[in-house]
């Protein structure tokens, strides 16, 4: 993306986030599945490099993950004013805080793969928000528009964000902004085509909704009395799935169109608040907590890997009193980062998908 494109065009113009053809052994599968696995390795003290974590002065909330230039760099937030980049290609560890916000608050943290285009939201004393476009590469930024959860298309030529009357997109070619619906947001997603968004929640209800930008469209995929939270599509676009309370549990559902059917991924007596699309096949990073019920404060969290398809289940973290949740996938899914709340302070990791093995990024100071 060209950010000075962007620059000049604009000073012109100034809720908890299947294969519906499968067999019927397959479903069979998947209602039986049981977590169960050979225990992993614990998480190494040292990190990819054979040196302590980065320390950074404060990961005092739960830090934003979003990875950049094809798995070579993860950006992550530490407090509400700092954004640090951590370069895995280098055999020493370079983190860099590139920006340093004085009584600013940087919120919704997103970005594409292929880019070192970020953006987020700031919010001012006066609560105001704004959208922000950052270049890593330059460190250089612009404000684009008044607004909050930016979160560009996978093709990078819109922007979609939010403001008090309804959902907009931005064209990134020439700062072209449209409202597109009417309603309350909450966890965009785009499907991988750039041509719709589902989100959920509106004034009244929790409800996944699809969004077709061409036709207009929108629409509510399921009409039952569950509370469906944080949709995100597969990366070949064929199934949309979405956290949803089922019998007093959290469990993961998908549909595929144009049935919207939908299909409980990991239906068990545990608890699957989070997902994690692979970039390249039919699983998911799922993060299950082992027991209690809704609030995500209480008992053990652990990450596993579902495989869509077969149903199987295979445990990634296995670590006694340190709670993993929010993974993010690499774009080519050979890492995958993750916060781990370690006795009350956040940290950020790293695993390895080929070695198993699991390392510290970064931990706090305070």
């Amino acid at each position: 993306m060209d950010i000075s494109k962007v620059i000049i065009k604009m000073n012109k113009k100034s809720k908890l986030q299947f294969l519906l053809v499968a067999i019927l052994s397959t479903l069979s599968l998947l209602s039986s599945c049981q977590i169960r696995a050979e225990p992993p390795p614990a998480c190494a003290g040292e990190n990819l490099w054979g040196s302590p974590p980065i320390a950074v002065d404060w990961l005092g909330y739960v830090p934003q993950l979003v990875w950049l230039n094809n798995g070579k760099q993860i950006l992550f937030q530490t407090d509400r004013q700092s954004l640090y980049v951590a370069d895995l290609e280098k055999s020493v560890r370079s983190i860099v805080t590139f920006r340093q916000y004085s009584e600013v608050e940087v919120y919704d943290i997103s970005g594409l793969a292929n880019s070192t285009t970020i953006f987020h939201t700031q919010l001012h004393d006066d609560n105001s928000a704004y959208i922000v476009a950052i270049d890593i590469a330059t460190q250089s930024e612009i404000q684009l528009t008044e607004g909050k959860d930016p979160l560009p298309s996978p093709d990078g030529r819109q922007l979609a964000f939010v403001r008090k009357d309804g959902l907009y997109v931005m064209k990134m070619e020439n700062g072209t902004t449209n409202l597109v619906a009417e309603d309350y947001f909450r966890g965009l997603s785009w499907h991988p085509d750039s041509t719709k968004l589902a989100y959920y929640g509106d004034s009244f209800e929790d409800k996944v909704h699809i969004l077709d930008l061409g036709s207009g469209e929108n629409r509510t995929i399921t009409d039952n009395d569950y509370c469906e939270w944080y949709p995100a599509w597969s990366a070949d676009g064929e199934m949309l799935a979405y956290v949803a309370t089922y019998e007093d549990n959290l469990d993961i559902f998908a549909i595929e169109e144009p049935n919207d059917t939908p299909v409980n991924l990991t239906r068990s007596d545990l608890n699957e608040y989070q997902f994690a699309w692979h970039p390249k096949q039919k699983q998911m990073a799922i993060v299950v907590r082992q027991e209690g019920k809704v609030s995500i404060n209480q008992r053990q969290m652990d990450i596993y890997l579902l495989d869509v398809e077969t149903g199987s289940l295979k445990q990634l973290t296995q670590t006694p009193n340190i709670h993993e949740s929010f993974p993010r996938w690499s774009p080519q899914g050979d890492w995958l980062a993750f916060i781990a709340l370690d006795g009350g302070k956040w940290y950020v990791e790293v695993l390895d998908m080929e070695s198993s093995e699991h390392f510290r990024v970064a931990e706090p100071t305070r």
